[in-house]
């Protein structure tokens, strides 16, 4: 992410947008305080890339799968009891 004061932004909007647009976020600051900050529009290919560059989330560091359970995480008559409760409070 780029940082620039926003004198650079009101001079130089065009070379900022093109920066954007380039797929860069930029940081906007006044008197050194971040007062916005701007991100490139969302791809239907990135779903998360927007949150990303917005510091929203994090890049996966070590994307794993979840580990394989041996046995299931309710039993038969735990998960029918779960039902039960649930269709009361549903009324279905």
């Amino acid at each position: 992410m780029r940082t620039i004061p926003m004198t650079v932004l009101n001079q130089h909007p065009s070379e900022v947008a093109k920066l954007v647009e380039a797929g860069e976020t930029v940081q906007v600051t006044r008197h050194g305080k971040a007062v916005l900050r701007l991100v490139p529009e969302p791809t239907a290919a990135d779903p998360l890339g927007p949150l990303i560059a917005a510091g929203l989330v994090g890049e996966a560091v070590r994307p794993q799968r979840a580990p394989h359970r041996a046995e299931p995480l309710l039993s038969e008559q735990r998960a029918d009891e779960a039902r039960a409760w649930l269709s009361e409070d549903t009324g279905a």
